[in-house]
């Protein structure tokens, strides 16, 4: 099927907007990640901590995979 200019200009703004969730998660990530490591320095139960670490991880995996298909539909590879 070939891609109307229109379909095109969609699924570009689409790709930018998968563009920032990756980026936000990643700092949400890795703000968690600093979270949990000063947690452990200080003694702290991180049980909680971990947990909402490893859904930021699933999440961010959930991102990624959406910008690498519109990157595919778009026929373009993957910056990142």
């Amino acid at each position: 099927m070939q891609q109307t200019i229109l379909d095109r200009g969609l699924g570009l703004e689409h790709l930018e907007l998968a563009n920032r969730h990756v980026a936000a998660g990643q700092e949400r990530l890795e703000r968690q990640r600093r979270l949990v490591a000063r947690l452990q320095d200080a003694g702290r139960d991180t049980d909680q901590a971990l947990v909402f670490l490893s859904e930021l991880e699933q999440t961010l995996a959930l991102f990624t995979q959406t910008r690498n298909r519109l990157l595919s539909d778009l026929g373009m590879t993957s910056q990142f």
